[in-house]
């Protein structure tokens, strides 16, 4: 019986060991940026996205991409949006879409685009740079309110309606250019109180559909390409680390070992 006490004892130190490297790892993954090239890193000018429009960060976290357009203007001003993927490319400068209004930029010359990126799990973005602005560069910035809803495409929605069928407005970006954007500390709006997280996050040309057509954003027409994101893990979000799953096993096998003696 004495032995028996023991064993569970050791048992229970091991557990406790294993479960607090599991919280340290959680912890020290959520603290981790990660960080995604869509220049020069994935692969070259002018070049189609990977097939599957998927890129991993530098520490091993997935995005998948996909271009989007509509309108607030004219005649299809309030039509669901439309798909670009086919005219999403990624050069030296970043990402963008590659259709007839303004090629190579992510821009609302004619229509409005947007990037959607959506990542294998609950982020917050914290930093974004573009690699090549033309004209102006306002940008507006959304993600999807419930942080874990998985992605079904945006063309059962228009750019004005984005607010009322799922999605929420982070803010805006009053022409960057091409210097390195803090979010949501560079914003031009109030920053959240609280680091908001999502798997979804769109980035288009300023989206008047969605703001209002403030003065301040008027200047020109916005276009630019999509350089760099870096994000940071929702907490609480990672997989315990390999190591921490032994010990639990080797625990385990030592009790039952133990106890069959």
């Amino acid at each position: 019986m004495k032995n028996l006490i023991q064993t569970v004892q050791r048992i229970g130190i091991t557990v406790g060991i294993a479960a607090a490297m599991g919280s340290a790892s959680i912890a020290t993954q959520a603290a981790t940026p990660h960080t995604w090239d869509f220049g020069s890193g994935a692969g070259g000018n002018g070049k189609f996205t990977s097939p599957d429009r998927r890129y991993v960060s530098s520490g091993g976290l997935g995005v998948t991409i996909s271009g989007w357009y509509g309108s607030d203007f004219g005649t299809g001003a309030g039509d669901n949006l439309n798909n670009a993927n086919g005219a999403l490319r990624h050069w030296s400068g970043g990402l963008g879409l590659d259709r007839s209004d303004n090629p190579h930029t992510t821009d609302n010359s004619g229509d409005d685009e947007l990037i959607a990126f959506v990542f294998d799990t609950a982020v917050s973005l914290t930093d974004m740079r573009f690699g090549w602005v033309e004209a102006d560069s306002d940008a507006t910035i959304m993600y999807q309110t419930n942080a874990n809803a998985g992605f079904s495409g945006l063309g059962s929605t228009s750019i004005s309606g984005l607010t009322s069928n799922g999605y929420s407005l982070l803010g805006n970006l009053l022409n960057p250019g091409t210097g390195n954007s803090s979010l949501p500390g560079d914003l031009d709006a109030p920053a959240p109180a609280e680091p908001v997280y999502s798997k979804v996050w769109l980035v288009g040309a300023y989206l008047q559909g969605v703001t209002g057509n403030a003065t301040r954003y008027a200047k020109a027409w916005d276009g630019f390409k999509i350089q760099t994101l870096v994000a940071h893990r929702m907490p609480g979000t990672s997989v315990p680390v390999p190591a921490t799953l032994a010990l639990l096993v080797f625990g385990a096998w030592a009790m039952r070992r133990r106890v069959s003696s």
